[in-house]
C-alpha cells in the first residue's frame, strides 16, 4: 500500500512538472528579457527593394523577391555571439507556431564550416541562409543580433537589436493581423 501511495505521489509530481514546464519557462524568459514591441504604423519604414540574395548550405540560391507580398522574418545572427544564440531561443516558439505562415530567414555571414560546427552542438532546426548580396535599405545587418518582421507591403513592423521575449499574445496578435491583411 505504501508503494502505491509513493508511486502515485511521484506520478502526480511528474505530471505537475510537465503541465507547468512551459508556463514556468515563459515566465522565466519574460522576467529576464524585455518584451518585443512593434513599431507604430506612422514610424514604420518601408523596404526599398526585395532584391536580397541568399544561399543555403548546399548552395541553393534564394532571393527575398520570391516572398514579396508575404510576411517575412529576417533574423541576422553570428555563431560566436551569445546574444544571437539567446535570440534563437527567444524566436523558437514563434518559429514553431508560424513557420507555415511566415517566411523565416535566419541569415549570417559566418563561414559555413563555423555554422555547421555550431549546428552539431545545438538542437536548433532553423533554416540557415548565408548572405549573398547587400541588404536592401533600411535593413542593417552589420551588428548581431538583428530581427525584423516585415509586412506583406514591405513595412518593417518589428526592428529588434537584442534578444527579447517574443512569445506574447500581443506579438501573436500583430503577426496574425499581418498574415490576414
Amino acid at each position: 500500500m505504501k508503494n502505491i501511495r509513493r508511486s502515485s505521489f511521484i506520478f502526480i509530481i511528474i505530471a505537475l512538472v510537465f503541465l507547468c514546464y512551459k508556463p514556468i519557462i515563459n515566465w522565466y524568459y519574460s522576467t529576464k528579457y524585455s518584451e518585443a514591441q512593434s513599431i507604430p504604423f506612422e514610424k514604420q519604414q518601408i523596404l526599398s527593394s526585395y532584391d536580397w540574395r541568399f544561399f543555403d548550405s548546399i548552395g541553393a540560391k534564394y532571393n527575398l523577391i520570391a516572398n514579396q507580398n508575404k510576411v517575412i522574418c529576417i533574423s541576422y545572427w553570428k555563431v560566436n555571439d551569445s546574444k544571437s544564440i539567446e535570440n534563437f531561443k527567444m524566436l523558437q516558439s514563434i518559429y514553431d507556431e508560424y513557420k507555415t505562415k511566415i517566411e523565416f530567414y535566419f541569415v549570417t555571414d559566418d563561414a559555413q564550416k563555423d555554422v555547421l560546427a555550431f549546428k552539431k552542438t545545438t538542437d536548433f532546426l532553423y533554416p540557415i541562409f548565408y548572405i549573398g548580396s547587400s541588404a536592401p535599405k533600411p535593413l542593417d545587418v552589420k551588428l548581431a543580433p538583428k530581427t525584423y518582421f516585415i509586412s506583406k507591403t514591405g513595412r518593417i513592423v518589428y526592428d529588434v537589436s537584442e534578444p527579447v521575449f517574443w512569445n506574447l499574445e500581443s506579438v501573436k496578435k500583430t503577426l496574425d493581423e499581418l498574415i490576414k491583411k
